[in-house]
């Protein structure tokens, strides 16, 4: 909705490790698109609204038509139970690397919705065109807790409903192409999350239900 920058931004994770030299905290800006707008680093509120409301976030000036309904998606990824569990458990230092091959899952993950998901629509009737887009506008948030305070590691990717086309324009996104590319999204960030834990901590896995992995040696009871 329009207001539900606020949702997000009211709460910022204190739960989370310091972040590495060199990162930012648990709110930044990620997308191509976004930095082409001069968006990086830590959120500022009134440039997240601005964007949400279809608006440049430095000018102000309108990019997308007002007659959009949607302000923008909410893309989440969340890390395997078993993940969480070690990331909570593990110690200051284990927590740094598993927050650290998250968000590089969560890179990975959007990476690919922008090379494969994102599109905008150009006319109506016959002369409907599918166009590709420059990437998407976004702020992650990540969390290492749920609403229960359970260790739940993952981050929502906020998407504005804005994207810019090859003919410079800015519009409303396409959103049958995030709908069908869905489920290869999450397995794409699964994919990346593996392969840097397997790499930071030497983690091994083990098969789980629903095409899912988690982390070999963290007993069914403790997940529960």
């Amino acid at each position: 909705t329009s207001k539900g920058a606020d949702y997000y931004l009211a709460d910022l994770a204190e739960e989370l490790p310091l972040p590495a030299p060199g990162e930012y905290g648990p709110a930044v800006w990620i997308g191509r698109a976004a930095e082409g707008l001069g968006l990086r680093g830590p959120i500022d509120p009134e440039q997240l609204r601005a964007v949400l409301n279809g608006r440049h976030p430095t000018s102000g000036s309108r990019l997308r038509s007002d007659r959009a309904t949607v302000s923008g998606f909410d893309l989440t990824f969340s890390a395997p139970k078993s993940v969480s569990v070690v990331f909570a458990l593990g110690g200051e230092d284990v927590a740094g690397e598993a927050l650290a091959a998250h968000r590089n899952g969560v890179r990975g993950a959007v990476e690919y919705v922008e090379s494969h998901a994102l599109t905008a629509q150009r006319g109506s009737g016959e002369q409907r065109e599918i166009v590709p887009t420059t990437g998407l506008v976004a702020a992650s948030f990540t969390h290492g807790i749920n609403r229960n305070l359970d260790p739940h590691l993952h981050t929502h990717v906020v998407m504005a409903n804005m994207v810019h086309g090859p003919d410079s324009r800015w519009s409303a996104c396409d959103h049958r192409g995030i709908s069908a590319h869905r489920g290869a999204a999450s397995a794409v960030y699964e994919a990346h999350l593996r392969a840097e834990l397997s790499v930071r901590l030497g983690t091994q896995w083990a098969e789980a239900p629903g095409l899912r992995a988690e982390v070999r040696g963290v007993p069914p009871l403790l997940l529960g």
